[in-house]
């Protein structure tokens, strides 16, 4: 789902949005890779502005390097439908780490990516990128532990 809540015009797409999502990881005792993929259309919204009808890949490469640490990527492919084929697709290759450090008794997962698009929108398209995470871990609740069936 994605809501109209930006605060300023140029930083929200002005519609209500929904979509499907999937997610495929496989997480080994060295090797973390997968997806995440997201889809979302335009359901209702401003109709001074254009229709939604965007694809959202992040795909996930990690190596542990102990328990704690990792490095490899996690970077977002984009594919604007509704866009001209010159600005349809966003493809960013990255490499960065991460590692789980204590904040009082909260583990909290931080890292940074450093992030470079090969390919980019020619309207406003990022060229570099540097991202930054900040993931508290909180445990499973007992009863998610437990089979449904």
């Amino acid at each position: 789902m994605m809501l109209p809540t930006g605060t300023f015009r140029t930083l929200t797409t002005g519609k209500f949005n929904l979509g499907p999502m999937v997610a495929a990881l496989h997480t080994g005792k060295r090797w973390v890779f997968g997806f995440v993929a997201q889809h979302w259309w335009t359901v209702t919204g401003d109709p001074h502005r254009g229709h939604v009808n965007l694809t959202d890949v992040q795909y996930v490469l990690r190596y542990r390097l102990t328990p704690f640490t990792s490095i490899g990527c996690s970077p977002n492919l984009r594919v604007n439908w509704v866009a001209d084929g010159r600005n349809r697709l966003t493809f960013p290759i990255g490499f960065g780490g991460d590692t789980l450090i204590k904040l009082g008794p909260l583990p909290v997962r931080v890292g940074a990516e450093f992030q470079y698009y090969p390919i980019t929108p020619e309207v406003a398209g990022p060229q570099y990128n540097l991202k930054f995470t900040f993931s508290p871990v909180i445990l499973a609740p007992e009863w998610s532990k437990r089979p449904l069936f």
